[in-house]
């Protein structure tokens, strides 16, 4: 009976050993770096997407997006402009999923529109995580830094992902 618990106990430790060093390798226990900043205009290359957050079309276009950056058919950065709060609205949101550029020269694929993200001054957020971990770390951060300058943020925000493991956030100010 004894070494029954000692094998569950080594199996349960080699889990979580497991578990932490893969936290760790996403960069789990990075902080993101906040500032401010007045930044833009974003130019961004996409299709305007309207619908859950865990709904798999949103997904396919994420993927479709860093497809043609990858082939080099849209030598930008992926990028999405989220134009509400998902979390204030039941995981619903309106987006503009695309590839960031500084200019609207480049041709655009077919059923791909030009979106713009203007000049704003607001806070930005940069984290050396893998974006699926950056609405944890990045969102809240932005917010108590907010509140520290009272100061409030707007519902959009702009996301940039210049690698798999790097995530850009600007968040403009609501203007007073």
């Amino acid at each position: 009976m004894k070494k029954a618990w000692i094998i569950v106990i080594s199996l349960a430790a080699a889990l979580l050993l497991t578990l932490l060093l893969w936290y760790y390798r996403l960069g789990g226990f990075n902080d993101p770096v906040l500032s401010e900043a007045e930044e833009g205009p974003f130019y961004l290359a996409g299709v305007y997407y309207e619908g859950h957050v865990k709904d798999p079309s949103m997904s396919a276009l994420f993927d479709s997006c860093y497809a043609k950056v990858e082939r080099a058919e849209l030598p930008g950065t992926l990028a999405s402009h989220f134009m509400n709060d998902p979390n204030a609205s039941k995981g619903m949101i309106k987006a503009f999923i695309g590839v960031a550029f500084s200019d609207s020269l480049h041709p655009l694929p077919k059923g791909y529109q030009w979106h713009v993200f203007p000049k704003k001054s607001g806070l930005k957020a940069s984290l050396e995580a893998h974006f699926m971990l950056a609405p944890v770390k990045i969102y809240p951060a932005l917010e108590e830094l907010a509140a520290q300058k009272k100061k409030k943020l707007a519902d959009e925000s702009l996301e940039l992902y210049p690698s798999d493991k790097q995530v850009l956030v600007l968040c403009p100010y609501i203007e007073e």
